[in-house]
C-alpha cells in the first residue's frame, strides 16, 4: 500500500469517529524523513498515533487490550485511563453551602495570623471561632 493510500485510509477511519489521532505539536522541528512517518491532514497538521475513541475492554482495564494499544502507540495504558469521568467514579460532590471557598480581602493582625499558621488548620479554627462566638448553625 502506498503512503498516500494509507494516509487516506487512516483519515477515512477517523471520519467514522471510532478512532482519533494524536497531533504532533511541533512538526517543523522534525526532519523530512521523520515527517514521512507522520500522517498529514492536508491543512498543515501531522498526526503520530491512532487511538480508539470508545473501547469497552480498554476503558475497563482489560490488560490484553490495554497492552495491545500501548504496544501500537508506544504509550502506557495508564495514561489513557478515563479516571473520574466514569459514571459513579470519584468523590461525591460537596454541597454548595458547605463547600470551602477562599477568603479574600480579610485583614487580621500579624500575631493572629502567626497563631493561625502555627495551628496548621486555619480554616477550621476560624470556622469554629465564628460558630462559637456568634452561635451560628452550619447547614447539614
Amino acid at each position: 500500500m502506498s503512503k498516500e493510500a494509507f494516509d487516506a485510509a487512516v483519515m477515512e477511519i477517523v471520519r467514522s469517529e471510532k478512532y482519533f489521532l494524536n497531533r504532533h505539536h511541533h512538526p517543523a522541528q522534525s526532519s523530512e524523513q521523520e515527517k514521512d512517518g507522520f500522517i498529514p491532514d492536508g491543512a498543515g497538521n501531522y498526526y503520530i498515533t491512532i487511538n480508539p475513541r470508545d473501547n469497552a475492554d480498554f476503558l475497563t482495564g482489560s490488560s490484553d487490550q490495554a497492552g495491545a494499544t500501548a504496544k501500537k502507540t508506544g504509550t502506557s495504558a495508564a495514561r489513557h485511563s478515563r479516571g473520574g469521568s466514569r459514571s459513579g467514579a470519584g468523590r461525591p460532590a460537596v454541597k454548595t453551602k458547605i463547600k470551602r471557598v477562599p477568603l479574600q480581602g480579610a485583614r487580621v493582625p500579624g500575631w493572629l495570623m502567626d497563631w493561625l499558621k502555627a495551628e496548621k488548620d486555619m480554616g477550621h479554627k476560624i470556622e469554629a471561632a465564628l460558630i462559637g462566638y456568634y452561635g451560628l448553625t452550619p447547614p447539614a
